[in-house]
């Protein structure tokens, strides 16, 4: 070999000694890959090439190998004609072999090349890419260079996926998990990754992949179940989609269209060469296969692979599972499949676009994935799930923006990668973008025309973030969906905001009440936990009945459940909500919206208990606990029959009749007619103005999720929610007329238009 002269070699540089996975998220913990070192820079593939030059390129496929393929099947078909597909492929394997080394020396070149296929597809190979030593492993050079796509070949390089199969290697293959202090706490190097100590086993299950659309991860992960099924003597590897078509459409366009067109060396011998329900690596001669499968789930169901051995699993769009099967219960059945007695052998994959996510897959899939962060092990090593997340931002390896060495083009392009780019999009003032401003473009449209479904697809398409790719999915367009997105998605990955549990009477019915926290949840949500000296102040007067002692500080409303269904089909719960009544005082109306402590909830209850006497003494419990007068939803009275039957009238509030200022003969509000217009009203205004200091969750939810006026009834918190709304108008207003003031400014309470 010439020597290479010093100007070509000072521009090379040190390959990385780390792969980094899930980099710059609020959310995610960095993982730290370590990478393998090349033994002889001088033996890496381009090396001595000028940097500009050095890009990935596929293997050479021998010219006179392919002609004696092509000898071979002609003579088959000539001489065969009467024999199966099958026959005419199991006696093609015998006699290219038979072929090539009965006549080795003839072809000892080929038979050498098809050797080093195989070192690569089980050691990886060394690149020299734009002058960096770039490693692929096995996985991901055999993805490359021989697994085809659907209408589109073999696949480009992307270094994006180079980072993906990186990854997926790493989870299949490590025994470590992050090393504690003496004081049980994570122990991080310098570098900000945490320190990392050997478990003695496999600690990591298999990958979470929540992806954005179109970046091929169902495929590679199909490349990697036929890798698995191959190496391994009888093996078992399975595929199961959000629905049954979902798992035979990537059986057969994704893994069987790909097999068909491999090299004849990585095909182990096959009952049928053409399958449709399951791809056997046997033979109907003894001793000739290797006894391995794939095949696809024919259900979505847990029961479809419960009980077998497998060394091998697909998951695809898993977060689009509908109510038919539960992801969470799903998975750890099939957890169990992956052991060998207490040996893991198996390894899963999950695929999942976040776009077609309901709100009920969408959150159970994010259980899922909140169960599969890398750092949060237990004594063994494992995750929750025994999965960890991997997740990349949309923005890197966007079809269109890669350059010519296979980089994600995220900024303003350099000439080089301009010239390469598929897709040349230039800006307002003329300047050529990266995908981070393309994306960015698409979105603040979807702002400028408050298409707020418009703009939650687009982040749940291409998201770019752990968070954006749990965006709540827009459902109405009477709230104000970027706010309550915003909020949600800053809540969804904060528990410090809220507690749950229960409101318990310390000796029995009508006794003080106090908050219990449940750590697997309660009937309450709460953001405000009294003090032992702030709560229970009640007083009873002379007509027998207890009041709320002291001035509206809270007030409460609650929406009683029907015994039978709603008009959407579904069971009604109990609502029950409890607001911290707006105080010009503490937050006088020149003071920063989001800086406010008061027009904020507490309190959020969302629960059916056995009996609607049950349901009503929860909320006299919470009214006693927070001195708050209740304004129920009123067209069904077990509220108010209840609390006059047991001696708590004084804790119901009835509006002024402002004709004859008197007290309305029932207390609390109709939510059914008109009026249902005047109470989104109030929740349109509480979003705008205040959704974005609103810890409590559920209340979001329920203001993103009603899809109209009509859909009321199927929502029980966010009826109570804007009855306290209109409760806290009613308290104000007979607050502004005890203080005799004429004008009161109450901008961003409640608008004037209301009166």
């Amino acid at each position: 070999m010439s020597k290479v002269p010093s100007r070509i070699l000072s521009q090379y540089t040190d390959p990385d000694k780390y792969c980094w996975l899930n980099m710059d998220d609020e959310v995610l913990h960095p993982i730290r890959v370590e990478l393998p070192e090349p033994t002889n820079i001088e033996k890496v593939y381009g090396y001595g090439i000028e940097p500009a030059n050095q890009k990935f390129e596929y293997e050479q496929y021998p010219a006179r190998l392919t002609y004696l393929e092509n000898s071979v099947r002609k003579r088959i078909k000539r001489e065969y004609k009467h024999k199966t597909v099958t026959q005419h492929e199991q006696l093609f394997q015998e006699q290219i072999w038979d072929a090539l080394f009965d006549n080795y020396e003839k072809y000892e070149e080929e038979i050498e090349w098809i050797k080093w296929q195989w070192h690569y597809r089980i050691y990886g190979k060394w690149y020299f890419i734009n002058g960096k030593p770039t490693h692929l492993n096995g996985w991901n050079w055999f993805y490359l260079n021989y697994w085809h796509l659907e209408g589109e070949g073999l696949p480009e390089y992307r270094d994006r996926d180079r980072r993906w199969f990186n990854a997926q290697w790493y989870a299949y293959t490590t025994t470590e998990r992050p090393k504690l202090g003496k004081d049980n706490k994570l122990i991080y190097n310098a570098d900000g990754s945490l320190k990392m100590e050997d478990a003695g086993i496999r600690t990591i299950f298999g990958t979470n992949n929540v992806k954005p659309r179109r970046v091929g991860d169902t495929s590679k992960a199909e490349s990697i179940l036929y890798n698995i099924s191959n190496f391994h003597i009888e093996a078992y590897c399975g595929i199961q989609g959000d629905s049954e078509s979902t798992s035979q459409s990537v059986f057969r366009r994704k893994l069987i269209l790909a097999f068909r067109q491999l090299p004849f060396f990585f095909k182990p011998t096959v009952i049928d060469p053409i399958p449709s329900n399951v791809l056997e690596f046997d033979s109907k001669e003894h001793g000739l296969g290797i006894r391995s499968k794939i095949d696809y789930a024919a259900s979505v169901y847990r029961d479809y692979y419960d009980g077998e051995k497998l060394n091998g699993l697909h998951l695809d769009e898993a977060g689009s599972l509908d109510k038919r099967e539960n992801v969470n219960g799903r998975h750890r059945t099939l957890q169990k499949c992956l052991y060998q007695g207490t040996s893991l052998i198996g390894f899963m994959i999950y695929t999942s676009t976040v776009k077609n996510m309901t709100p009920y897959s969408g959150e159970e899939f994010m259980k899922l994935a909140e169960g599969s962060h890398f750092e949060q092990r237990d004594a063994i090593g494992r995750t929750q799930t025994g999965l960890i997340n991997v997740v990349f931002k949309a923005i890197d390896g966007l079809e269109g923006f890669i350059g010519p060495f296979g980089e994600s083009i995220i900024d303003k392009p350099t000439p080089m990668q301009l010239e390469h780019m598929q897709q040349k999009v230039k800006n307002r003032k003329g300047e050529y973008v990266g995908a981070r401003e393309y994306i960015e473009a698409d979105r603040a449209e979807f702002r400028r025309k408050n298409d707020m479904e418009g703009l939650t697809d687009a982040k749940r398409l291409f998201p770019n973030s752990y968070k954006e790719a749990f965006t709540p999915p827009a459902r109405n367009t009477f709230f104000n969906m970027e706010v309550i997105e915003q909020r949600t998605g800053e809540l969804q990955f904060d528990n410090t905001k809220t507690l749950e549990g229960n409101l318990e009477w310390t000796s029995g019915f009508g006794s003080s009440v106090r908050f219990v926290e449940k750590e697997d949840g309660g009937r309450f949500t709460i953001s405000k936990r009294l003090q032992q000296n702030e709560a229970n102040k009640k007083i009873k007067k002379n007509n027998g009945h207890w009041y709320p002692q002291g001035s509206y500080k809270y007030v409460a409303s609650g929406d009683a459940f029907r015994l039978e269904k709603t008009d959407g089909g579904r069971v009604s719960d109990g609502g029950g909500a409890v607001l911290r009544v707006y105080d010009e005082s503490i937050d006088p109306p020149d003071k920063n919206l989001i800086d406010w402590e008061t027009n904020n909830f507490v309190c959020a209850y969302r629960f059916r208990p056995p009996t609607p006497e049950e349901y009503v003494e929860d909320m006299l419990k919470m009214c006693i606990y927070y001195n708050a007068k209740i304004y129920p939803e009123n067209n069904i009275d077990e509220i108010e029959k209840n609390f006059k039957k047991w001696g708590y009238k004084g804790y119901l509030l009835h509006d002024i009749d402002p004709k004859t200022g008197r007290k309305k003969s029932n207390a609390g509000f109709f939510s059914g007619g008109g009026s249902k217009q005047a109470l989104f009203n109030r929740g349109i205004e509480f979003i705008d103005n205040h959704g974005a200091r609103c810890d409590i969750i559920e209340i979001l939810k329920e203001f993103g999720s009603i899809r109209g006026l009509d859909d009321m009834t199927n929502y029980d918190l966010l009826t109570s929610v804007l009855g306290c709304l209109r409760a806290q108008e009613e308290i104000l207003r007979r607050t502004t007329q005890k203080t005799n003031t004429d004008v009161v400014d109450l901008r961003g309470v409640f608008q004037t238009k209301y009166y």
